[in-house]
């Protein structure tokens, strides 16, 4: 169905914002933004109000610098006075620095909460003006729709927001399995907007989620996935979502565990630039609290990775978050224990690059050819040309590298034959070698942490 085919009103009560409606379809919503908008919003940094002061060059005025001339940074002090979004208390420590894009780590030394900022600026880390949100969104079934199953009746009329829709994963499987529920979609970007728009029953308000206003207890379920760590206000957002949940409301949120950065393998810096806070099962519980939700589910502790919970609306929000200073205890020692071993990991990648290379002969392919691939021929010294082929299921198949080779889909292992499969990948490692395995039966398929864990052993 082509955008010709849509009925455009403009909402009268909504500036900025068009009505659209499919042919025999419920009206949606779409946010029009002038291109002189468009423009002032992609040259304006965005900051949080009242919390953060600015730090400013000779004169008061920032100025930007020329690639390559950034000075290091102490972060033995914080430059500025940062409020808390938890507690609103001032006791932010910087206890940690990314490589490459200048984000400083704090840790709340009252309540333990994990948040980034761009010394050289003074801001939160950065969204772009319309939010990019991750791949995890997409990258696999919502496993949100078996808990919110558990503590809802789905075959009931429901009223639903889906607060960051990405492309709609979860519109759609939610819409599959409750019949009868009306679903609002929020997504700021409106390419993977459209992916949601014309769905039965389903709205779609292409805006950020803090710009939204939606009625006073509208919702019987609210839902956010991957959202609210890229948020300017967590807190914020939390309580509007208290204050649009029906009493006795269902909260489903799913999230980046912190506990992720002690995993032993890790390589890559996990203190992204666009994820503004870093949530542990103790600060997201506390932040549900403070804004007026019990927990009713959740986290599974053996989920490293993800933070997944159920919470329920109570009846008015405790607004408080009290000292715990446990928390951030564990959260420094957290974060200093990662950065040894990514450090130490890091250091071991000319030696995996040299296992690679010795293992060659057989030829070797490599599975997931994304930014472990990069860091190992930038910080390992890792010649590509020796593989016999670079694999990614992903669109960007068929593509070359910045540095020459060629990416192919899996297909390509019936051709290559190669007698070993490097696994480049956490979250479908088993999908790979599961379909590694159908293509090349006779390979040897090695996950790139036991390639770690040999350089490892090898240099002990």
């Amino acid at each position: 169905m082509g955008t010709a085919s849509l009925k455009l009103t403009q909402d009268p009560e909504r500036p900025g914002l068009i009505l659209f409606q499919p042919p025999g379809g419920a009206a949606q919503l779409q946010q029009v933004i002038p291109p002189q908008e468009k423009r002032s919003r992609a040259k304006k940094k965005l900051g949080v109000s009242g919390s953060v002061s600015t730090a400013r060059g000779r004169g008061g005025a920032s100025s930007p610098r020329a690639p390559g001339l950034y000075p290091p940074v102490s972060i033995s002090k914080a430059p500025m006075t940062l409020s808390c979004d938890l507690c609103r208390a001032d006791a932010a420590e910087p206890i940690y620095r990314t490589r490459e894009k200048s984000f400083t780590v704090f840790v709340c030394a009252c309540c333990g909460l994990l948040q980034s900022i761009n010394l050289d600026t003074g801001l939160f880390a950065e969204p772009s003006p319309v939010l990019a949100f991750p791949p995890e969104k997409d990258a696999r079934p919502p496993a949100s729709l078996a808990l919110i199953r558990d503590h809802a009746d789905l075959s009931q009329r429901l009223n639903v927001l889906d607060a960051g829709a990405g492309r709609g994963a979860f519109v759609r499987a939610f819409l599959g399995a409750a019949p009868k529920a009306e679903l609002t979609a929020v997504e700021p970007d409106q390419g993977k907007a459209w992916a949601c728009a014309f769905k039965e029953r389903s709205t779609v308000v292409t805006a950020r989620l803090e710009d939204t206003k939606f009625a006073d207890a509208s919702f019987d379920i609210v839902h956010s996935r991957y959202t609210l760590e890229y948020l300017a206000s967590p807190m914020a957002v939390l309580a509007d979502h208290w204050r649009v949940l029906k009493p006795g409301g269902l909260l489903v949120i799913e999230t980046r565990n912190l506990r992720a950065i002690r995993e032993d393998d890790i390589l890559e810096e996990w203190f992204t630039p666009k994820r503004r806070f870093h949530f542990s099962a103790v600060t997201l519980a506390n932040m549900l609290t403070a804004t007026g939700f019990i927990l009713a589910d959740g986290p599974e502790e053996s989920d490293a990775g993800t933070l997944l919970v159920a919470a329920v609306k109570r009846r008015a929000p405790k607004r408080m978050a009290l000292p715990d200073p446990l928390e951030a205890r564990s959260a420094r020692a957290l974060v200093s224990g990662y950065k040894a071993v990514r450090e130490r990991n890091l250091a071991a990648l000319a030696a995996v690059s040299a296992e690679l290379t010795r293992l060659a002969p057989r030829g070797v392919a490599l599975w997931g050819a994304g930014r472990l691939l990069d860091m190992l021929v930038r910080h390992g010294g890792l010649d590509p040309q020796i593989f016999s082929a670079l694999i990614d299921r992903s669109p960007v198949a068929k593509t070359k590298l910045p540095y020459g080779e060629l990416l192919s889909g899996p297909e390509i292992l019936n051709e290559a034959r190669p007698g070993v499969i490097v696994v480049m990948s956490d979250a479908q490692a088993g999908e790979i070698q599961r379909i590694a395995a159908e293509c090349a039966p006779g390979a040897e398929i090695i996950h790139y942490s036991d390639l770690i864990f040999r350089a490892l052993d090898r240099a002990a």
